[in-house]
């Protein structure tokens, strides 16, 4: 399941309690619509111990993959360049 708050991206699996994947909004560089299963790659700067590092997780299949990747492009009006 993932649920996408103004300030953080969630991504909790099927059958956990918890997220397995919290991204903060700020940190997200890149968003691409992958594969034939309608997946979703998602690029972030994370910047643990004062030394960012870019990160990629890919999910495979996303159910309405338009809808959050046209509110992942939207949020905060930025501008995204395509690639």
């Amino acid at each position: 399941m993932i649920t996408l708050t103004p300030r953080i991206f969630y991504f909790t699996p099927m059958l956990s309690q918890n997220a397995k994947v919290m991204i903060p909004m700020n940190a997200v560089k890149g968003v691409k619509k992958s594969g034939l299963l309608k997946g979703l790659l998602l690029r972030w700067v994370d910047d643990i111990d004062g030394e960012p590092t870019v990160k990629e997780e890919r999910f495979i299949w996303v159910s309405e993959r338009d809808e959050l990747f046209a509110r992942l492009v939207g949020a905060d009006g930025r501008r995204w360049v395509k690639v």
